[in-house]
């Protein structure tokens, strides 16, 4: 999911007064959240009904493994939710990047890097595995490494665009 701040819209509390884009990428899995969780709570409510039911007509070693199917569900849960936890905010002004990034412990880091020294390209060869790397006076970053190819060429196009507007307005 990309949701995007431009100058024609209205910019965050977070974004700097001149800047000239405010992206906040996030994985799919955060706004489909509430539906996994209804989603496990029914399955869970049918498989202690089903287990009820085995361990009623006597079949007593179910008794054993109901717990278990409670137990995995859950642990389902608690992945998706730390997964919905992942974001990155991506703010562009005249004169820096800035990357805020949030990963799936809740651990949040910054990087800023110059706009006139700035790269941005898509992740390859050992890279593999998706998202772009910005680069800039030998550090580097990696962003949107969860969202699918045509959201990171869209993202790789509207990034590119607006860093060398950036750099060429700076000069």
């Amino acid at each position: 999911m990309i949701s995007v701040a431009t100058l024609d819209h209205d910019i965050s509390a977070l974004a700097a007064p001149d800047s000239l884009l405010d992206l906040r990428l996030a994985p799919d899995v955060a706004d489909r959240l509430p539906f996994v969780r209804r989603f496990l709570i029914f399955f869970g409510v049918v498989c202690l009904l089903v287990g009820g039911v085995f361990m009623r007509l006597g079949a007593q070693p179910v008794l054993g493994f109901m717990g278990i199917e409670a137990v995995l569900l859950y642990a389902v849960y608690i992945y998706c939710a730390r997964n919905a936890r992942q974001a990155e905010r991506i703010t562009v002004s005249d004169r820096y990047i800035i990357v805020r990034t949030t990963d799936r412990l809740g651990r949040q880091s910054l990087t800023r890097f110059d706009t006139q020294w700035t790269s941005v390209k898509p992740a390859q060869g050992n890279d593999a595995g998706g998202g772009l790397i910005i680069s800039s006076k030998g550090r580097a970053r990696r962003i949107g490494a969860f969202l699918d190819s045509g959201e990171r060429q869209k993202l790789l196009e509207l990034v590119d665009d607006v860093v060398r507007g950036a750099a060429r307005a700076s000069t």
